[in-house]
């Protein structure tokens, strides 16, 4: 297990949520941007239950996948296939397009602004490197642009996959990715100026103590103001203050939410102490004294005698009673209907049974039995006898008569139906003649009640009750009027009064007394000390909740300390048990391999979580001992120690790997190089010749020693005028022949002289490029032909022995002149060249153009030739004779 691994391991299973993310962040990128330190700020705080509502986490688990585990587990790992679509990195053009060798190493050469680092630098950014430019520039000839972008493709168990990299982003499948440059493999001197070189993965420990200040600093903005509330009235109550002072981040805030509640009852009990006390004060207690005393003793009675002696007459039944009365009247009149159908017969006058005609008959029958026929039974109709009314003797007709009178008159059914109608019209006339008092006469009496005891118990009501049942039977007795069957009675409306008038005139009569006013007034004051300890119950509970919530701040911040140290006890396991016995070994392999001989010493440091190796030579410090060069070499040894431990063949990108390196140590790193690219992809960036040659040579050393070499691709990269990037499929374009730069010159003309007729302005583009070339192949061709290569750039020898052998005419100054000329002309990039609206010359004119660069060097080789032969019989020996 390597230390990546070991470190994703413990993340996922023994830290908490936020740590692991943590973690993960720093694995991909240990250069944390501001949003990247917001967002693990913000899972901290969630994590401890400190967060706002918008502020929402974000974590999950590193995966050991991102060391390239998936890879291992299969026969084709990951390659890198292209970099192309480069948009507003450094001054490469966007359609440059850069390809890599799926197997064995892939050289690319670029000179200086060729735009070989800026390639090289979008692979540390998408893949995985120690060092990681915090920005990437854009092209600073060009209008600058938010958007930076890439599309970089690669194969995947065989598959062909691209995507759209752009700064910050990672991909799971590419950092398993190493890239090695001058920043991420040179030598660290710490403080005591001890060389250091910290494995993979276990240099986030070196950022673990500014990321969790970083946390510290966010949880200390949650800190909130605290100051004790001040509470208006009550500033200078000194029982309230204490109270105040002695609330804390213990205090249960619940309980004391609930404490503080001002209730209806408050309110009820705070009115009627400011009542009680305002009546003693302005005499209105003794006034309600006497006037509830008038009203129990006199004012209340009558008012009870007269409700009882309606109710008597309005009793709940009444309408029941009065239809019954006229049931029996109507009855009545019935059966004496029927009995004067007997009687009925025509008299001589009309009006006989009339109430009249009966009082008229009844004087005469008293006329008979008190004075005219005292002994004889009425009507008298015997012999003689004469009718008490007119006086005239009584003949048969009118004995007859007399008798019929008498006999109705006699009748019970009569009598039945006189008395049903006087029955019923004294008990209408009763209901009617009840006076019952008005509004104005008992509302006064109710609103005494109601102001004294809260209440008038009905009384209102009963009078009210009374009235309606009254106005039942004085309407039309067609009126659908309800008759009120409300249970009326005095007697308990006068109980209830007469017992709440004394326990009121007991309480008024205690009211009166000073000391229960004295303290009254002293719970009025504690009451309304409750409303304003009340008003400012949700400034009391702010402060609380304020205490509480820092607390768990600092306690947060406390635990941050924690964490620090956790993260420092496992970098020093990780260091000590893991890494280093498997780092030592492989690390004194490759010091051997690289042809280093130096006694070095390793030993893990954590100090603060910083996690690195020491080495020591001896008893001195590398600093004092090493070489800038060696100490290079050796940090490429660690980091080719450390590619050991992860135990895959994932690929490899080097930016320059030798530069500052003598030629003996070069060639050490090539034949080290040419090996490691037997087992994965190499990718070698340089602009140093002499690496591409001496990894040709090494290559062709081990076919011959081992029967077996890697494959070897051969880029350019080079700038055509402000644009960098341009990418050519072969060596490196500074290292061709004259002969060989014409025809790559005229294969390119060849590519695209069809524009020539069809898009005219693409055309120009890319015949300006070639006239780039074409310059450069000029001025490559007085190096390498004219001066026959004497002095060469890149090389530190000069060949003193062809200075003989170099022929000089005074034409090649002009051709070389007219020829360079006319290159800068129809270029682009330089000063004198025209615009590229200006149609270049026509495809046959500038392959003309490459055959003039052609000539010229088959020129200057035909005559070196003679020059060549008189130089080797200058050289030649004498001859003598022997023997």
């Amino acid at each position: 297990m390597n230390s990546y691994q070991a470190i994703v391991e413990w993340a996922a299973k023994d830290l908490p949520e936020w740590e692991a993310d943590l973690v993960r962040r720093l694995l991909q990128d240990p250069s944390l941007s501001p949003e990247q330190l917001t967002q693990i700020a913000t899972n901290a705080l969630c994590a401890f239950g400190l967060n706002d509502e918008s502020e929402v986490k974000e974590c999950s688990p590193p995966a050991y996948q991102l060391d390239g585990l998936e890879t291992e587990k299969t026969d084709d790992p990951i390659k890198l296939c292209s970099i192309d679509l480069v948009e507003n990195i450094n001054a490469i053009h966007q359609e440059a397009k850069l390809p890599f060798g799926h197997s064995g190493i892939t050289l690319i050469y670029g000179e200086n602004g060729s735009g070989k680092s800026g390639y090289s630098r979008i692979l540390k950014n998408a893949c995985f490197a120690k060092h990681i430019e915090p920005n990437l520039l854009s092209n600073i000839y060009k209008p600058k642009t938010n958007k930076q972008s890439a599309r970089i493709t690669f194969l995947k168990n065989g598959n062909r996959e691209s995507w759209i990299w752009t700064p910050g982003r990672n991909h799971t499948d590419l950092s398993s990715i190493n890239v090695f440059d001058t920043d991420c493999g040179k030598t660290l001197l710490d403080s005591n100026n001890r060389v250091t070189y910290k494995p993979r993965g276990a240099d986030i420990f070196d950022y673990i103590s500014q990321t969790i200040e970083s946390v510290k600093n966010k949880f200390q903005l949650k800190l909130r103001e605290v100051k004790k509330p001040i509470i208006s009235g009550l500033e200078d109550n000194i029982e309230i203050q204490s109270w105040l002072n002695r609330l804390s981040e213990k205090t249960n805030s619940v309980d004391l939410k609930k404490s503080l509640t001002w209730s209806e009852q408050d309110a009820a009990d705070l009115a009627t102490l400011t009542k009680t006390i305002a009546d003693y004060e302005n005499g209105t207690t003794i006034k309600t004294i006497e006037k509830l005393t008038k009203i129990s003793a006199e004012r209340l009675p009558r008012a009870i005698l007269k409700i009882t002696a309606a109710v008597k007459i309005l009793t709940e039944s009444k309408p029941e009673e009065i239809t019954s009365l006229e049931a029996a009247e109507i009855a009545a009149k019935k059966a004496y209907d029927l009995s004067l159908v007997t009687l009925e017969k025509t008299d001589p006058l009309d009006g006989v049974h009339s109430e009249p005609w009966k009082i008229l008959f009844k004087a005469a029958r008293e006329f008979s039995t008190s004075h005219a026929y005292i002994s004889s039974e009425f009507p008298n109709t015997s012999e003689d006898s004469l009718c008490v009314l007119c006086m005239q003797p009584l003949d048969d007709h009118a004995k007859d008569r007399l008798e019929r009178f008498e006999q109705f008159m006699q009748d019970q059914s009569k009598l039945t139906y006189d008395q049903a109608c006087v029955t019923l019209k004294s008990k209408r006339q009763e209901i009617l003649d009840l006076v019952l008092p008005e509004p104005e006469t008992y509302e006064p009496l109710c609103n005494d009640l109601l102001e004294a005891l809260g209440s008038d118990f009905g009384l209102a009501d009963v009078f009210r009750s009374l009235k309606t049942r009254q106005d039942f039977f004085k309407s039309s007795q067609n009126s659908d009027a309800p008759y009120s069957r409300t249970s009326i009675s005095g007697e308990p409306i006068e109980k209830n009064i007469s017992e709440k008038i004394q326990i009121k005139l007991k309480e008024l009569q205690e009211n009166i007394a000073p000391e229960k006013h004295a303290l009254d007034k002293e719970n009025l004051k504690k009451k309304i000390n409750k409303k304003l300890v009340s008003d400012a119950s949700e400034k009391i509970i702010t402060y609380i909740d304020n205490l509480k919530h820092n607390k768990n701040v600092e306690a947060a911040v406390n635990s941050l300390k924690q964490t620090k140290t956790r993260f420092s006890g496992k970098a020093k396991s990780i260091i000590s048990q893991l890494v280093t016995p498997e780092f030592i070994i492989n690390f004194e392999k490759e010091l051997s391999a690289l042809g280093i001989k130096l006694d070095v010493e390793i030993s893990p440091i954590v100090k603060d979580s910083d996690t690195s190796h020491s080495f020591s030579i001896g008893a001195q410090k590398p600093g004092k001992v090493l070489s800038e060069g060696e100490q290079k070499v050796v940090s490429l040894a660690a980091y080719l120690a450390e590619i050991k431990t992860f135990a895959n063949s994932s690929p490899i990108v080097f930016d320059d790997p030798v530069s500052s390196l003598d030629h003996v140590y070069r060639e050490k790193i090539a034949s080290r190089l040419c090996q490691e690219a037997l087992s994965r992809q190499l990718i070698i960036f340089t602009h140093d010749l002499a690496l591409i040659m001496e990894i040709d040579g090494k290559c062709n050393e081990m076919a011959l020693d081992q029967n077996i070499r890697p494959a070897v691709s051969s880029f350019t990269v080079r700038r055509n005028g402000k644009d960098s990037g341009f990418c050519h499929v072969e060596a490196p374009w500074r290292g061709m022949s004259t002969g060989n730069r014409a025809q790559q010159l005229e294969q390119e003309l060849n590519s695209f002289k069809g524009l020539y007729e069809t898009d005219i302005s693409t055309y120009n583009q890319r015949s300006a490029m070639l006239y780039c070339l074409l310059r450069e192949a000029w001025e490559a061709s007085i190096e390498q032909d004219l001066f026959f290569d004497i002095v060469s750039r890149g090389r530190n020898s000069v060949q003193t022995t062809r200075i003989g052998q170099i022929t000089i005419e005074p034409t090649d100054a002009t051709r070389i002149t007219i020829n360079m000329s006319l290159s800068s002309s129809w270029m682009y990039g330089h000063d004198k060249s025209r615009a590229l609206s200006e149609n270049r010359p026509a495809p046959a004119e500038i392959k003309a153009h490459i055959d003039a660069l052609r000539t010229f060097a088959s020129d200057i080789a035909t005559r070196r030739k003679a020059a060549e032969k008189a130089f080797k019989a200058q050289a030649q020996a004498p001859t003598t004779t022997f023997g």
